[in-house]
Order: C-alpha cells, then sequence, then structure tokens
C-alpha cells in the first residue's frame, strides 16, 4: 500500500509540476526570481513597464514604441494606441508591426502605447496617465483573453513563465467602477504575498482557492492535483472552448463583461470629452476566428453586444480577418498557431482595415 501512495505522489508531483508550467495550478516564484522581478522598479500606478525603460531598446522616451516612418517622439501624433502586446505588435519587427504601416498609410504619426500583458484596465489607466497624448484618434486595442486580465491583479495565476507583475483592476461597486490600485510593496512583502496571496489580492478572481477553481502546489500532491479539475482552464478544455469564453457569460460570476464594458464606456466617454475620437478595436485570436468559422459567432459578441446597447460600435478586425481568409486555416495569420501573435500578413491586414475605418467614419 505505502509503495502505491508513494507511486501515485510521485506521478502527481509530476503532473503538478507539468499544470504549473501552464498556469493551471499556482506555483509561488523562488527568491532569485523575485530578484529580477524587482530590479526594474515597477510603475506604481500601473505596474509594467518599469520608466527606466523608455528611450531604450524599442521604446522611444515618450513610452511609446519605435516608429521608424515618424520617428520624433515629439511630432503631434494623430493616432495613439492603448492596449496589450497585441496592439503593440509583439514578435515582428518595428517597421511592420501594424502601427507603423498605418503610420505609412495615413502619412502621419501613429504612437503606440500597447504592453504586452496589459488587461484593459492598465491600458485604459495609461491612456488617462498620459497627459502628453493630444491624438486627434484614441484606439483601444482589445484581445479577446482580456476578459480574465480584467478581473486579475497577479500575472503569476494567469502565465507562469514571466507573470510576476502585480496590477490594479476595477471591480463592480453599485453599479459603478471602483479602481482598487495595485499594491505597492517592499521586497519583504512582495516575498510574502507570493506565499499567502489571499493576504493581500482580495479582489483577485484568480486567487487560489476561489472561485475561479484555482489551485496552489503543494502536498499531499495526489489530492491538489485532482482539485485542478475544477480550474477554469480544465473546464474550457472539456468544453473545448478557449478558456475565456465562459467570462463572457452574463451570469458568470466573475461580472468581467459589466467590468470591461464599463471600462470601455470610460475610455468612449474620455475621449469624447476631450474632443478627440475614440475608436475601440477587437483583435481575434487563432481560437476565436475558428469558432466564428465554425458556427458564426464571435466568442466576444456578448461584450460587443453590450457596446451597442450603449451606443458605441466598435470595430472588430475578425470580421475582416475572415473575409480574407475565405475559409483558409487561420494559422497563416499568426507567427504561431497556438500562442502567437499576427504574423507580418496580419499585421497588414490589421493596418489596412484600422486605416479604412477611419476614411470611412471620418476619423482620419
Amino acid at each position: 500500500m505505502a509503495i502505491v501512495v508513494i507511486a501515485l505522489e510521485s506521478i502527481s508531483y509530476l503532473g503538478q509540476h507539468y499544470l504549473a508550467s501552464r498556469g493551471v495550478i499556482y506555483k509561488p516564484p523562488d527568491r532569485s526570481q523575485l530578484h529580477d522581478i524587482l530590479k526594474l522598479r515597477p510603475d506604481p500606478l500601473l505596474g509594467w513597464p518599469s520608466p527606466q525603460l523608455f528611450g531604450k531598446g524599442d521604446y522611444d522616451r515618450s513610452g511609446s514604441r519605435v516608429n521608424p516612418s515618424f520617428s520624433d517622439p515629439d511630432q503631434e501624433a494623430c493616432v495613439t494606441a492603448y492596449g496589450d502586446s497585441f496592439t503593440w505588435g509583439a514578435e515582428v519587427s518595428n517597421d511592420v508591426a501594424w502601427s507603423n504601416v498605418l503610420s505609412r498609410l495615413l502619412h502621419c504619426r501613429v504612437s503606440n502605447f500597447g504592453v504586452g500583458g496589459y488587461g484593459t484596465d492598465q491600458a485604459y489607466l495609461r491612456f488617462k496617465y498620459n497627459e502628453r497624448d493630444r491624438a486627434k484618434v484614441v484606439i483601444l486595442g482589445y484581445f479577446s483573453e482580456n476578459i480574465v486580465r480584467n478581473v486579475n491583479q497577479f500575472r503569476r495565476f494567469l502565465v507562469a513563465d514571466n507573470g510576476y507583475g502585480l496590477k490594479p483592476r476595477f471591480i463592480l461597486e453599485n453599479g459603478s467602477l471602483r479602481l482598487v490600485p495595485m499594491p505597492v510593496l517592499s521586497k519583504e512583502e512582495y516575498a510574502a504575498m507570493t506565499r499567502n496571496p489571499g493576504s493581500v489580492l482580495v479582489h483577485d478572481y484568480l486567487l487560489p482557492g476561489g472561485p475561479a477553481g484555482t489551485t496552489q502546489t503543494g502536498f499531499p500532491f495526489t489530492i491538489s492535483l485532482f482539485r485542478t479539475f475544477a480550474n477554469y482552464r480544465m473546464r474550457a478544455r472539456l468544453m473545448r472552448e478557449p478558456y475565456w469564453a465562459a467570462f463572457y457569460r452574463r451570469e458568470h460570476p466573475s461580472q468581467a463583461v459589466e467590468v470591461t464594458s464599463l471600462i470601455m464606456q470610460s475610455f468612449d466617454r474620455d475621449v469624447r470629452l476631450s474632443g478627440r475620437t475614440p475608436v475601440i478595436v477587437f483583435f481575434p485570436f487563432t481560437l476565436d476566428l475558428r469558432s466564428y468559422q465554425n458556427n458564426k459567432r464571435w466568442v466576444y459578441q456578448p461584450l460587443l453586444d453590450d457596446l451597442h446597447a450603449h451606443g458605441i460600435d466598435a470595430l472588430n478586425i475578425g470580421e475582416g480577418f475572415v473575409d480574407h481568409l475565405g475559409g483558409k486555416d487561420p494559422c497563416s495569420l499568426f507567427t504561431n498557431c497556438d500562442r502567437g501573435h499576427f504574423n507580418r500578413e496580419g499585421n497588414a491586414l490589421t493596418a489596412q482595415l484600422i486605416a479604412r475605418y477611419l476614411t470611412s467614419t471620418g476619423g482620419s
């Protein structure tokens, strides 16, 4: 009997380790990883990127992505963009990124303030805090998985390999948004938080032991592994749908659609009050495109419907992607079919669709 238990625990330990690497089980970072995380001073309001990075690498000194076609960051931009890595245009060079291609199409500077890993909350706040932004058109980019990030504060719960960043988030309170600021912690407090995240992150929907079904690595390994079947990612895999699909359901306890819609409504209102034109752009993933090809409905349709009900017509470039593909595999527009971003062709198509939309609506 003891041999069987040891064998089960050994197998479960390996299974737990694998699922932790996939973001299904939460595993606290070790002390050496914490040192690497905190050596760059975090942005106290947004979490990342560190302001120390501006003017280095792919960032120009304004915090925008380098724009080879209009390289002077002091030049007034006609369009600015905020969002995550799909807004940034990850995995392609600066000249190929859709924002630079859009600059060439519009013959003016497009400043790209997208940041990898961002939620819609961070993107909206980065716009709010950017006092230098005077562009006529302001884009809020939205990737379909963002709906999960918008109810999350500790990126480690979502991404195991590099997800240690803390972030702010909005919660619903009496039908309105209330900002929960990013926790600002010392190194010792951060280390304590990673071991016992519930002591700090009370508003994180993905908190281990919470309703998302997230668990934390630990002994006994067999029981810990068994509990992962309640995890939202595992449930989605059994349903053969993207792990973010359930968060778009109106009855979902995270209230993710309501929170995300209100953030977008706030963005739309703020841009209009400043006398400018807001544009919300939905970026699809391969799974979203395949889902639409199979059943003619977008995974994120409930959010589009909610925005429409509030008088906001977002640009869903997924529709243009579907027309362009003509039934072909969506992978042809991505760097990697399972985890990649838009490739050169996908970025060029994105720029063309946005340029066409701006021209047709008088935004350019």
